[in-house]
């Protein structure tokens, strides 16, 4: 399974406001990929760490939002970083 939403490199500036993504099974539930997009009002809720048949080496850790890169435009709460 991919992310909720993914923003691969190389494409065209995206604006994801006021969604609600929900459930990435063992990766990111947000994962954008470079910079120069807004992605402001969202929520995302429900990423899942796959541990069965897993051994405690396993430093894999997806998050609900990753950015690989800065320059881009993330509103949380009431401020933007």
């Amino acid at each position: 399974m991919d992310s909720a939403l993914h923003i691969n490199s190389g494409g065209p500036p995206v604006e994801a406001s006021g969604n609600v993504f929900y459930e990435s099974y063992d990766v990111s539930g947000v994962l954008v990929e470079d910079a120069g997009h807004s992605i402001t009002g969202n929520l995302a809720m429900g990423t899942i760490k796959v541990m069965t048949g897993l051994n405690s080496h396993d430093m894999h850790q997806p998050a609900t939002f990753e950015f690989a890169q800065d320059g881009n435009i993330v509103q949380v709460g009431h401020g933007q970083f």
